[in-house]
């Protein structure tokens, strides 16, 4: 059984990933609270990782009783590293592709950009939407010889995306890049870390570089940028199914 663990994706995210993994795990998705199907509502717990990975567990709990696979992207992978320290029996194997902690890399500025970006999230998304582009680079390709290009204005939003910015930015995304893991509790479960081959530079794969160097574990290329398990589904399906073997 393997869970596709975004934040914020969720089941419509995962949805090609899962179809080309099917054939090889009994894959679960699901949409995070706040996210999708999963609609906020008034007085519920923010979307901490802390509360993920509680949501996590839950839903293992209803699926298996036993040690299971776990793939976790972007936030996701953050999630993973939280459902690691609190339930470490859970895990059989856990792939982590980008957590993008913020907290890990010694860039005041870029931590500041971070914030002014997500504490504008609830009055302008449109700007926060386009602060943390222009800081994360995830959207970009670069090799290992290539930096984001300068930044670009974005088009305008539809509502819809609006809506979903205010919530991701403005709830969820600031307690996720600023979450600091427990590296000692980390060290305990078996997990694997790895980055886009067309990452370079970028924010979430220098953060996972500071992971790595943390648990000295070496740092494996996949497909793609950090959006490679959604625009490259079938190149990252076969990588992360090598990664996931016993």
């Amino acid at each position: 059984m393997l869970f596709l663990v975004g934040a914020p994706v969720g089941r419509a995210g995962f949805a090609a990933l899962a179809h080309e993994l099917a054939g090889r795990f009994t894959v679960v998705t699901h949409d995070p609270r706040g996210i999708g199907a999963s609609r906020a509502v008034p007085g519920m717990a923010a979307p901490t990782p802390e509360v993920l990975a509680e949501d996590l567990a839950a839903l293992v709990d209803r699926f298996t009783g036993g040690p299971a696979l776990f793939a976790g992207t972007s936030g996701g992978a953050v999630t993973l590293l939280e459902l690691g320290k609190r339930h470490p029996d859970m895990i059989g194997r856990a792939v982590l592709h980008e957590p993008p902690l913020v907290s890990l890399l010694e860039d005041a500025d870029l931590a500041a950009r971070a914030a002014a970006a997500f504490g504008v999230a609830e009055a302008d998304p449109q700007r926060a939407v386009q602060e943390f582009f222009d800081l994360s680079g995830a959207a970009h390709r670069t090799g290992p010889d290539q930096m984001p290009p300068a930044p670009m204005a974005l088009p305008a939003l539809p509502a819809e995306e609006l809506d979903k910015n205010r919530y991701f930015l403005g709830r969820m995304a600031g307690p996720t890049v600023f979450y600091a893991p427990d590296v000692e509790a980390v060290r305990r479960v078996p997990v694997t870390l790895c980055a886009g081959s067309l990452s370079h530079h970028q924010m979430a794969r220098r953060a996972t570089r500071a992971l790595a160097d943390l648990l000295e574990l070496p740092l494996i290329d996949m497909p793609g940028n950090h959006l490679g398990a959604s625009a490259e589904p079938a190149e990252f399906a076969q990588a992360l199914g090598l990664l996931l073997e016993p």
